[in-house]
């Protein structure tokens, strides 16, 4: 079987049965894991603290307008926070899998680790403002300590890496991540310690938070073993990823599974970031892009952007915005001054809401996350229950590209600032 190694056009039908249309991919655009990354980033202040409020009452639940590719309890976690009594520290729910009802105590899959990296970036080293930040990300979206510590444990291997100034000896560096997860400790810090009593509320017999956080300490340093021992015994990648549990349906999307098979496929080849990223892409069956988004920003991380394929960085999808915010991160690390991230921010809560607009090229727009922006496509598609559905793709201001699936025009996320109207 041909390897990929480019980026390719590719389309998907989304929506379900009955509301369903075809979302085509265009070469080198990006889904969930970097859409959720960059809310991240925007929300990590020019002080490097995650502003935890601003996720949960702007980013994460605005991202839904837009998500690509997004897995359903990451999703169901953004519509819960819009509760009027959720909080980041309280966004407790439910959903119905399979005809199952699952409490989000018992998600564990990545859709946490995923979006962290801009935490790690601007701690180079790690720190207890990183490990209080990513907890404060993750739990607003996950229950479970599997999804915890997927999470920190891929924020502390980006933080570690930042750190390193001659070759790495992947053996080591694997050592060194298992000692972390050894030493670390639940942080005594307020919101987390309201959280963890929720938590273990109406849980009857089972066990509480902590038992099942140190249990997933247990597995994680067990994934590590795994690890080690592939890398050591230059096993057979699919053979590495299959003991990983990257192609079990019940495993594949784990916060601690995807993390560690990330490390795994960067600690065999540390200064080959393509190959690493090829190694993931080609894992078919398994979370390839996640999987991919942990190997690459861990190879990155190590060799920096340089180290990326030209043809890679010339083709994905905005570019310049994906480096202006590395930047913007690496300014924070290092206590530069700041790049801004957008000169108009301070605007954006006062702009008075016009009509829909008429989704046509090249028409002015307004998003209440994103800013402003211009209508660059608009397709339009029938449902197989003859509903209409408009997906329009916006470029926006501040340089991000995102692509809304309008069922309803009356309740379009896109309008015209009543300013811009009148003008």
């Amino acid at each position: 079987m041909t390897q990929i190694t480019d980026f390719v056009a590719w389309s998907k039908r989304v929506g379900g049965r009955f509301h369903g249309y075809t979302d085509e991919i265009l070469p080198g655009e990006y889904s969930d894991d970097t859409q959720l990354a960059l809310c991240t980033a925007r929300c990590t202040t020019d002080q490097g603290h995650f502003d935890a409020v601003r996720f949960a009452e702007l980013e994460f639940p605005s991202w839904l307008d837009y998500a690509r590719g997004a897995g359903r309890t990451v999703k169901k976690a953004a519509q819960a926070i819009q509760r009027k009594k959720a909080t980041w520290s309280s966004n407790f729910f439910q959903q119905t899998v399979r005809g199952h009802r699952v409490d989000c105590r018992d998600s564990g899959a990545n859709g946490a680790a995923m979006r962290v990296a801009p935490i790690a970036l601007v701690n180079p080293g790690w720190n207890t403002q990183a490990e209080k930040d990513i907890w404060a990300n993750a739990i607003i979206s996950h229950g479970h300590p599997r999804a915890i510590w997927g999470a920190l444990l891929y924020g502390y291997a980006l933080s570690a890496l930042l750190t390193v100034s001659n070759s790495l000896e992947p053996l080591t560096f694997v050592e060194k991540l298992a000692s972390f997860v050894k030493s670390l400790s639940i942080p005594n810090d307020e919101p987390i310690r309201v959280w963890q009593n929720i938590w273990n509320e109406e849980r009857g017999p089972r066990k509480t938070f902590c038992e099942v956080f140190e249990d997933t300490r247990e597995e994680a340093i067990e994934r590590l073993r795994r690890v080690y021992k592939a890398v050591r015994d230059h096993s057979p990648i699919i053979s590495a990823l299959t003991d990983l549990g990257c192609f079990s349906r019940a495993t594949k999307g784990s916060g601690l599974g995807t993390v560690a098979a990330g490390i795994y496929l960067f600690a065999i080849a540390p200064n080959e970031v393509e190959q690493a990223i090829v190694n993931a892409v080609n894992a078919i069956g398994s979370d390839t892009d996640s999987i991919a988004a942990f190997a690459g920003g861990l190879a990155g991380c190590l060799n920096g952007v340089e180290a990326i394929p030209t043809r890679w960085r010339k083709g994905i999808q905005d570019g310049s915005y994906l480096m202006h915010i590395g930047e913007r991160l690496a300014a924070i690390a290092d206590r530069r001054p700041i790049i801004p991230l957008n000169p108009d921010e301070h605007r954006e809560a006062e702009i008075a809401k016009g009509p829909n607009p008429q989704f046509q090229a090249n028409e002015r727009v307004y998003h209440g996350a994103l800013g402003y922006g211009r209508v660059q496509t608009v397709d339009r598609q029938m449902t197989p229950r003859d509903k209409e559905v408009v997906l329009v793709r916006v470029i926006f201001d501040r340089g991000q590209s995102a692509k809304f699936a309008i069922r309803d025009l009356d309740k379009s996320p896109l309008w015209i600032p009543a300013q811009d109207r009148l003008l």
